[in-house]
């Protein structure tokens, strides 16, 4: 996180007055850091863009010719046996037939729902979810706690997918607190803010031992996020 966009973080939470309740998440607007994407700016480029540049990959099967053999075609290039996949209830309506491609691409899948533990999921190699948000500005993706979706399922797994409805891409940081303000549907809703979110932005990495930079010590060696576009059938 570059210094910058950790201030802006921390100045917007500091900005919200300690025994206001209800008013964590309401801020008068105000302009936009100049690093921002700005109004008439491909999002879907810029957030591919950003996250490529940290060793993810990224990639908008909106333009492509074949999703399902694009998003296939990556997932066999992995070389990986075993898939798990959370039970977000979106994922009949993101366009793909996901376990249809997953599974093609030579892949066991299965389902699992909120209550899998860590130790359920280190057995796989692949995790996949629906991104509950995406910062264009960072190509960052963003998970909300939710019932139909263990937290591990983005960190334990050597590899993660992720994929990012088109209604979910937000330009700035400033944007996803204003979902949750508004009660966006990713955000949960009306009933607001469920506990916590995860931000991850590209594959895992540490310097931390001799300043010897090593990939997937503390989560994904791998990520891979695909935007797609409208949304029309069931998977």
């Amino acid at each position: 996180m570059t210094e910058n966009y950790r201030d802006r973080l921390f100045g917007f939470l500091k900005s919200r007055a300690v025994g206001q309740p209800g008013e964590l998440f309401t801020e008068a607007s105000r302009e936009r850091p100049s690093s921002a994407p700005r109004c008439g700016d491909d999002l879907g480029a810029r957030f591919c863009s950003e996250l490529n540049a940290v060793g993810g990959e990224a990639s908008d099967l909106a333009s492509s010719a074949d999703p399902a053999a694009e998003l296939g075609g990556w997932l066999q290039g992995l070389g990986l046996k075993t898939a798990v996949i959370d039970s977000d209830p979106r994922w009949k309506v993101t366009g793909l037939p996901i376990r249809e491609i997953v599974e093609g691409a030579g892949l066991e899948l299965e389902r699992v729902d909120g209550s899998a533990l860590p130790a359920d999921l280190a057995r796989f190699d692949l995790g996949i979810t629906l991104a509950d948000a995406a910062i264009a500005e960072t190509g960052t993706i963003a998970q909300c706690a939710s019932p139909f979706r263990p937290r591990s399922i983005s960190l334990v797994p050597r590899c993660h997918l992720v994929l990012v409805p088109a209604d979910r891409l937000l330009a700035s940081l400033e944007d996803l607190f204003e979902g949750i303000s508004s009660g966006a549907e990713w955000a949960g809703g009306p009933e607001g803010f469920a506990s916590y979110f995860t931000w991850m932005t590209g594959p895992s990495r540490t310097a931390d031992i001799e300043k010897t930079l090593t990939i997937g010590v503390h989560g994904p060696a791998r990520t891979g996020a695909f935007l797609l576009g409208a949304e029309s059938q069931d998977d």
